[in-house]
């Protein structure tokens, strides 16, 4: 579509310019403007060469991207399917795999999900032995307990985020422990 439209710009120019520059009943191969014909029509097929080489190029860069952006997307599929497989997991067994436990953050004084803060308060109790109340009340208790899991699992925890002391935040650090001990434990049995 460009190409047509660059095509009559230039020919409306050139041309249109040329035949009205004609006096009636006299030769248009004259010099215009000090441009002969000749080199008026010379850069005019100039021009179409240069808009359709543009063209060309651009539909090539456009080919090239999207033939890169499809080898993209099956590379990620064949990384991702080989990460299911290196993990003993089969993408359309859903029993093979392990649904994170916990997925919402727990905050001491937060508005926190009963169910997330009784999901917590029982894998404390049954993996760390704890012995909480499993109330959905993220409190004191509950704290202290969250704190000591993340003293004892420092180097996962607390060191990658550069935390120097737990604070007993239950956020995407603390999660991912609880959720990888959860499912190595679950896997076990």
């Amino acid at each position: 579509m460009d190409y047509i439209a660059t095509m009559l710009f230039i020919g409306a120019v050139v041309f249109g310019g040329w035949f009205y520059g004609c006096k009636v009943n006299t030769w248009c191969g004259e010099p215009r403007d000090g441009v002969p014909l000749t080199e008026a029509l010379s850069a005019a097929s100039r021009a179409t060469e240069t808009a359709t080489a543009s063209n060309t190029d651009a539909d090539k860069a456009h080919k090239e991207e999207a033939r890169k952006s499809e080898k993209d997307q099956q590379k990620d599929a064949q990384k991702e399917e080989a990460a299911q497989e290196g993990a003993g997991t089969d993408k359309n067994d859903a029993k093979k795999q392990c649904m994170p436990y916990l997925t919402k953050d727990i905050r001491p004084g937060g508005a926190n999900d009963k169910q997330e803060v009784i999901k917590l308060e029982k894998f404390l109790n049954t993996y760390e032995g704890e012995k909480l109340i499993a109330g959905g009340v993220y409190d004191g208790t509950d704290q202290a307990a969250v704190k000591r899991f993340q003293e004892k699992y420092r180097k996962d925890i607390l060191d990658p985020a550069g935390v120097r002391n737990p604070n007993g935040l239950v956020l995407a650090g603390t999660r991912a422990k609880i959720n990888a001990l959860y499912c190595a434990q679950k896997k076990s049995h």
